[in-house]
């Protein structure tokens, strides 16, 4: 079998395996979250939150509502040499990101299924 026969059975499998996974794939809602960062904002933004009194005020203050706090968490980057990542059963990470501009840190607290704000800086 020359090199052509070959190279065009493997791109019809190919196509087809491609229709057909984009055919079931369409429906779901799949992601490709492999990374340590993608994983980790990921846990955080679909877990449920907790904000002490003195973050509310906080996020009151510069005008910051739950949709704002749920973008800033999905975009941010997490700073894993700062992050408290090795505890048993909650691990503390530190994100940054930015609004309008200004530089944004949150420090969450991630149990099993709830995240506690624990600080805000902007």
């Amino acid at each position: 079998m020359n090199i052509f026969k070959r190279f065009s059975f493997f791109l019809s499998g190919f196509s087809l395996g491609m229709i057909i996974l984009v055919f079931f794939l369409k429906e779901k809602n799949t992601s490709c979250d492999y990374g340590p960062n993608a994983r980790v904002t990921k846990s955080l933004s679909i877990s449920k939150k907790r904000i002490n009194n003195e973050n509310q005020l906080k996020l009151k203050k510069h005008n910051i509502d739950s949709t704002t706090l749920f973008y800033l968490i999905k975009t941010a980057d997490v700073d894993f040499s700062r992050s408290i990542t090795k505890t048993s059963p909650c691990k503390e990470y530190i994100l940054n990101n930015t609004l309008d501009s200004k530089p944004v840190e949150l420090k969450i607290e991630l149990c099993d299924s709830i995240s506690e704000i624990k600080e805000i800086k902007i």
